[in-house]
C-alpha cells in the first residue's frame, strides 16, 4: 500500500477516474491494508469526485485571478489551514526524452492568482533541477485547482 498520510485521497482519484463505486474503492483500500471508518472514507470519496469535477472546469478560468470561494473545494485536514493550490507540471526526462506529469502544491493564507501558483511551483522545480535533484527539463504547467483546508 502506498505510504503517506494523504494516500486515501490521492489513491481515490485513480479509483474515481476508473469509475469504481465507493463500496468497491473502500474494499480495495482495505485489501491493500488501509484502515479507515466507513463514513470517513465516504467523505473522502465525495471529496475526490468533487475535485475531479472541478478540475475539468478549472482549465477555462483566468490565470490572473485568485480562485474564488465557490471555485475552491473544501478539504478536511488534521491541522492545516489556508488555501492549497495544485499545479501540474509536464517534465521531459533528458535521457529517455519521455514526458511525464508531476504535481506540486503551494499553500497560502488566502490563495494567490493561478499564475502566481504556477510560477511558484515552476521556480521550485527549476531550482531542484539546477541543484541536480532531477535530470529533467520543464515542458509546461497548468493550474489544477484550489482547496480550502479545514481542520477536523
Amino acid at each position: 500500500m502506498p505510504a503517506g498520510e494523504d494516500y486515501p485521497l490521492s489513491g481515490l482519484f485513480g479509483m474515481v477516474r476508473a469509475g469504481r463505486s465507493v463500496s468497491s474503492a473502500l474494499k480495495a483500500f482495505r485489501e491493500a491494508g488501509g484502515k479507515i471508518g466507513n463514513e470517513s472514507f465516504r467523505s473522502l470519496y465525495a471529496t475526490a469526485r468533487t475535485v475531479l469535477d472541478q478540475e475539468l472546469r478549472e482549465a477555462q478560468r483566468p490565470l490572473n485571478r485568485r480562485p474564488s470561494a465557490d471555485e475552491r473545494v473544501a478539504m478536511r485536514t488534521r491541522v492545516a489551514t489556508g488555501v492549497m493550490q495544485r499545479v501540474g507540471v509536464f517534465v521531459r526526462d533528458k535521457g529517455s526524452r519521455q514526458v511525464r506529469l508531476v504535481f506540486g502544491n503551494v499553500t497560502s493564507a488566502r490563495g494567490m492568482t493561478r499564475q502566481a501558483a504556477i510560477d511558484s511551483i515552476l521556480d521550485d522545480y527549476a531550482d531542484a533541477i539546477a541543484e541536480g535533484s532531477f535530470d529533467e527539463s520543464i515542458v509546461g504547467a497548468f493550474h489544477v485547482g484550489a482547496y480550502d483546508l479545514n481542520p477536523l
